[in-house]
């Protein structure tokens, strides 16, 4: 997880002063494990709603005619809140959109699909990272956190996979189940020594 943190330090300093909503998107996914980046993109003023403190995401990825929603963490509703404040728009706006400064980009033109990923890139270049894209970065890398910290369990619950293989492909954490069932085996025994 350190490396995340250098990462999204890097990309904060990099993006926050032309447009805050690059570090606070990749943040969110780093976040809550069970966001896809493509559902985010195409989340409407409407849709981020900091009084009841969550996004709702219509029709998103992998559910079929459903509607998702994710609470938000208390920073999150206080950044969004003042970023709702700073750039007014019609509820129909979507919520990540350029507001200016970017050659040959119209504010309140939506992020591109790639966008969000080519500013992780950016700072991953400038870090000397090679190899690790947005979405493992941020969904991976934190599943594999929240396993170590909570248990697997706990961790598919919140990654919202349906299929433990899916899952396994997320979370890199090997529980300490063998290791235990060894410990509890050889506390059984009684140790031998061999003499010389």
């Amino acid at each position: 997880m350190i490396f995340m943190d250098f990462i999204l330090r890097n990309i904060y300093s990099g993006t926050y002063d032309l447009n805050s909503k690059v570090w606070l998107g990749i943040d969110l996914l780093a976040s809550y494990v069970n966001l896809r980046p493509g559902d985010l993109l195409k989340l409407s003023e409407a849709d981020v709603d900091v009084v009841h403190g969550e996004l709702t995401f219509h029709y998103p990825t992998k559910r079929k005619n459903k509607l998702k929603k994710t609470r938000l963490l208390d920073h999150h509703i206080e950044i969004i809140a003042e970023l709702k404040d700073r750039h007014l728009a019609l509820a129909g706006v979507l919520f990540f959109c350029h507001h200016g400064g970017v050659q040959s980009v119209k504010p309140d033109q939506p992020f591109g699909p790639k966008y969000l990923k080519s500013r992780w890139d950016d700072a991953c270049r400038a870090l000397g990272i090679d190899g690790l894209d947005l979405y493992g970065g941020t969904r991976h890398t934190t599943t594999t956190e929240i396993a170590r910290r909570a248990g697997t369990a706990n961790a598919r619950k919140a990654s919202a996979h349906e299929t433990n293989k899916a899952f396994d492909r997320y979370c890199q954490y090997e529980d300490d189940t063998a290791f235990e069932m060894i410990r509890i085996v050889k506390g059984k025994k009684q140790s031998v020594r061999v003499k010389k």
